[in-house]
């Protein structure tokens, strides 16, 4: 999600740093099972807190799919985080 937004991981949380806004996509699409285990951040509460910052900053809206029936709730409170619409696909194999 991060390098989908044009963000360098470790650039986010570096105090004074500063982003070309012109760059940035109006909207990303997530596919995910909802569970956080890449990055530096992934703890559900803490994702969705950065995801809200990210926004306030460059306002692009995040759809989100959740694939699976579990810890999908991360997936859904990005999605109304940035304006964007949550989907659920339960039925994978």
């Amino acid at each position: 999600m991060v390098a989908a937004l044009g963000f360098q991981e470790q650039d986010l949380f570096r105090e004074g740093a500063s982003w070309d806004w012109k760059n940035w996509p109006d909207t990303v699409m997530l596919l995910s099972d909802g569970q956080p285990t890449e990055g530096l951040i992934t703890q559900d509460q803490e994702v969705v807190a950065s995801v809200a910052r990210l926004y306030r900053v460059c306002r692009t809206r995040i759809h989100t799919i959740g694939v699976g029936r579990e810890r999908l709730m991360v997936l859904e409170d990005i999605a109304k985080a940035t304006g964007g619409r949550f989907v659920q696909v339960a039925n994978v194999e």
